[in-house]
């Protein structure tokens, strides 16, 4: 949905200037995928970790990171998840003009993602990834076609944005503080969002997730980007002025006026966006609760039928409140802005991550710091509002949300890291040679000394 129908909004609203961050965006993903995907995938297989908690709680040996990594998670994918229904109740009402009410859309929704993830679980949503991501990929590019022949060329709509408003197909920056936060948002949220994280375990090799890191460049920038920025600029020809909230209906309010036909593949099209996306998230948020939370602090004793019920539940639960958040002012909002919120929040345990992954010199005690002062500024960032204008400009680069979390955990891991008393000699050992050994060079494994 972020794709499917927030981007197109927000390339007719702000025009080419959104164009440049997917590019950035990917100089820090695929290197990303490619170095801590493979990682947290061979750790995933030799421990049997399914959760980034798993991961990080065991390393460090702390059930406070592991609680916190989990909640952390959770709260992360409540509005990214919600986008997808907001998105599909907003795809129902733009094609049938209202007909459809919002509400119906969201349910259809809803009912869809949690009778496939109940019954057919990780196996189910990976195949259904597959199909649904191939139709709305394909569905978009043919969509733009469309648009093109209607709006009479390329030529024509690019004539026209330029005698509209130049800035719509003329880059002149969005400013550095926000296009940092931007692609740091979505580059490390696109790695390290629990969802990603349990799909990185999931992969069958770890040549699986380098060829992800790949193809995951031409998939975001080309087949994803270049079809919704066309369509956009093409809005402004083809349907005049919207408003805010039509924007991010400019697909199904087109099709709905000129080929409602067509329109239904662009209602399929939104479901398989939205669809794959909130199958796997429900999917990590009651692995999250029931193997991090149920299991591990109310109920050590539960037997695999107990925890699967326990999962069931939760995920009936927040499915519910997600429906209900969608009904609501806050949820009906953008789709983009609602979506960053949660891949921000992902980011709050990105430097901590950095120790299992990367540096065996990480300490529990400052991890654990990591995560509660990056999170604390997080919370400034977005929700207190008084206490964010007392923040520096910083020589005019200014003060964003991501960026400057990112910072605070890593500064606060490297330093306390050196102030107090690392782990276990025999854990360092025992995560970075095997890393080592399966990175680099297995020969050498045994010499290596964290």
């Amino acid at each position: 949905m972020w794709t499917f129908l927030g981007a197109y909004g927000t390339f007719y609203r702000t025009g080419v200037a959104f164009f440049a961050f997917p590019f950035w965006q990917i100089g820090l993903i695929s290197p990303l995928i490619y170095f801590a995907g493979t990682r947290i995938w061979l750790l995933g297989r030799r421990y049997g970790f399914i959760t980034p908690s798993d991961l990080m709680g065991d390393y460090y040996g702390s059930k406070a990171i592991h609680l916190m990594v989990a909640i952390i998670g959770i709260i992360a994918i409540f509005p990214y998840a919600a986008v997808q229904l907001v998105g599909a109740g907003k795809a129902f009402v733009g094609l049938t003009g209202g007909e459809v009410p919002y509400w119906v859309g969201l349910a259809l929704g809803i009912a869809a993602v949690g009778i496939s993830t109940n019954i057919g679980g990780l196996r189910a949503v990976g195949w259904s990834d597959v199909v649904q991501g191939l139709f709305f990929g394909v569905a978009m590019w043919l969509l733009m076609f469309y648009i093109i022949s209607y709006a009479g060329g390329l030529g024509e709509i690019f004539n026209f944005a330029v005698n509209k408003n130049p800035k719509l197909v003329i880059h002149s920056g969005t400013g550095w503080p926000s296009f940092v936060n931007q692609v740091m948002m979505w580059g490390l949220g696109f790695v390290f969002l629990p969802h990603m994280w349990q799909r990185w375990y999931a992969g069958k090799s770890a040549k699986v997730i380098s060829r992800a890191a790949v193809f995951t460049p031409f998939w975001n920038c080309i087949a994803m980007t270049v079809p919704v920025f066309v369509v956009g600029i093409a809005a402004h020809k083809v349907m005049g002025d919207l408003t805010v909230a039509q924007s991010d209906m400019i697909l199904p309010l087109f099709f709905s006026q000129h080929a409602p036909m067509v329109g239904l593949i662009v209602v399929a099209g939104a479901f398989a966006a939205g669809m794959s996306s909130l199958n796997s998230m429900l999917l990590t948020c009651g692995a999250l609760f029931t193997e991090d939370i149920y299991h591990k602090y109310f109920n050590p004793g539960a037997s695999p039928a107990k925890r699967y019920n326990a999962g069931r539940i939760f995920v009936a639960v927040l499915a519910v409140v997600m429906f209900l958040f969608s009904l609501n002012d806050a949820g009906t909002s953008l789709l983009i802005p609602l979506s960053n919120i949660g891949a921000s929040i992902a980011t709050v345990v990105v430097p901590a991550a950095i120790g299992p992954l990367f540096w065996p010199r990480a300490t529990k005690t400052a991890a654990t710091w990591s995560i509660i002062l990056a999170s604390i500024n997080m919370i400034i960032q977005f929700w207190v509002p008084s206490i964010k204008a007392l923040y520096p400009t910083l020589g005019g680069w200014g003060v964003s949300p991501v960026p400057s979390s990112f910072v605070i955990g890593l500064v606060t891991l490297v330093v306390l890291s050196y102030f107090t008393k690392p782990l276990p000699y025999s854990k360092q050992v025992e995560y970075h040679r095997y890393l080592y050994s399966r990175m680099y060079r297995a020969s050498a494994a045994s010499t290596y000394e964290p």
